[in-house]
């Protein structure tokens, strides 16, 4: 019995350093920067231009197959829009630029198929969570050869719901050296405007997120 007990241990054992060293094989860990061209949806928006903005974090990518690997990641990723409006009035030209900056913590959670080795397609669910809001508002009002800028900066995260749910689909190129390179579309699927809020005719405000991603990265 004693002989039987031991053999059991030892051939657990056998797994459990088996299945963990299976495991570290397929698991690889990364930091990824991006390069963020944000947009702001919904039928309340108008003359808006989008974003340039970054972001960045790690991830954590694991072989379910040699074609497919999930890939959860943490992301900070500056987002928004931006709207242009010039007027002209008795020699007077005034330009309104305004920037709706928000900060998100990103929690996306990519399906890769590998066509390839190297080149992948992705596709799953992105979570956010808002941590900031800034409105930017410069007013350059320009008379002849005379020009006077004005610019107010007003934090506007209370307008907004602290959580956000899209879909991100893609695809990425990765190297033997573990630098990789990708291209993602996410796009909100819920209102991230706070019900409270309503325009001018009493409907509620309404607005979705939308960003195209490149990002960089390195897998080790």
């Amino acid at each position: 019995m004693k002989k039987i007990s031991i053999m059991v241990i030892a051939a657990l054992s056998m797994f459990a350093v088996t299945n963990a060293q299976s495991v570290e094989e397929n698991l690889k860990f990364g930091l990824k920067v991006q390069a963020n061209f944000a947009n702001l949806t919904g039928s309340d928006i108008s003359g808006n231009e989008g974003r340039f903005a970054f972001g960045g974090g790690v991830y954590m990518n694991y072989a379910l197959s040699e074609k497919i690997k999930i890939q959860p990641e943490i992301l900070y990723s500056l987002q928004g829009a931006q709207f242009t409006n010039k007027s002209t009035s008795g020699g007077t030209t005034t330009e309104t630029i305004d920037k709706v900056g928000l900060s998100y913590i990103n929690t996306p959670i990519m399906f890769k198929y590998y066509v390839t080795k190297s080149l992948n397609l992705e596709l799953g669910p992105q979570f956010g969570f808002l941590i900031g809001g800034n409105y930017n508002q410069k007013v350059i009002t320009t008379t002849g050869s005379t020009s006077t800028t004005v610019e107010t900066d007003t934090d506007i995260k209370s307008f907004f719901k602290g959580f956000d749910f899209g879909i991100g689909a893609g695809v990425g190129y990765e190297f033997d050296s573990g630098l990789n390179l990708g291209a993602r579309y996410n796009i909100g699927t819920n209102d991230i405007v706070k019900d409270t809020y309503r325009n001018g005719n009493g409907d509620k405000i309404q607005m979705k997120n939308s960003v195209f991603q490149l990002s960089v990265g390195y897998s080790f």
